[in-house]
């Protein structure tokens, strides 16, 4: 194999590898598909949320029957209400 056949398999095979790995990336980002490793937890459910600006958002969740609002930034999570349902 000679220099240019190696680097003319590089040039057609590496675009395709970061293609695949950007598709995943965005297809686990969207929640179409779950990383390995990570399982749904079937007592905690999310219901909505609602961004606020970069890196905080408020969230909705479900967790034993109650329905709990959070904020959520980079520096933490905080409990705001919570209600039975």
């Amino acid at each position: 194999m000679t220099a240019t056949d190696y680097l003319t398999r590089l040039a057609v095979a590496l675009p395709l590898v970061i293609a695949v790995l950007a598709g995943l990336w965005y297809a686990a980002k969207r929640g179409w598909i779950q990383p390995p490793g990570i399982a749904p937890s079937p007592l905690l459910r999310p219901i909505a949320t609602l961004g606020l600006g970069p890196g905080s958002r408020l969230v909705v969740i479900e967790f034993d029957g109650r329905r709990l609002l959070i904020a959520a930034s980079r520096s933490g999570v905080t409990l705001l209400d919570h209600s039975a349902r």
